[in-house]
């Protein structure tokens, strides 16, 4: 199993929280789930933050597909996530804007 860490932001998606949490628990089958709205900052402002983190047996190409589909369902320029060791800023494929990389400082996890 594989730890699974994400952090959504809820501002401009059209999901609720709740409906979050089961998408990425139904599809990626997350054991030991856990997750809470946090607030967190994207751009220099506050935004609501889902963080939720999880194990699952799925690839990382299973990870990374859905990180993708919820970019692109829920409206993100990007969505950070970690997969065991695996650190990544994960862009939408539209979003045009300055690309930057996973920057541990600004990740959200239950623990902080």
């Amino acid at each position: 199993m594989k730890k699974y860490q994400i952090n959504i932001g809820l501002v401009n998606n059209p999901y609720s929280p709740g409906e979050l949490v089961n998408i990425i628990a139904n599809t990626l089958g997350l054991n030991g789930l856990a997750y809470k709205v946090i607030t967190g900052y994207y751009n220099g402002e506050e935004e609501p933050t889902l963080v939720l983190e999880g194990l699952t047996s799925k690839t990382l190409y299973s990870v990374v597909k859905l990180v993708d589909l919820l970019n692109t369902a829920g409206t993100q320029d990007c969505i950070p996530f970690v997969y065991d060791d695996y650190k990544k800023l994960k862009y939408n494929e539209e979003y045009t804007g300055e690309r930057f990389e996973f920057d541990p400082a600004y990740f959200i996890t239950l623990n902080n």
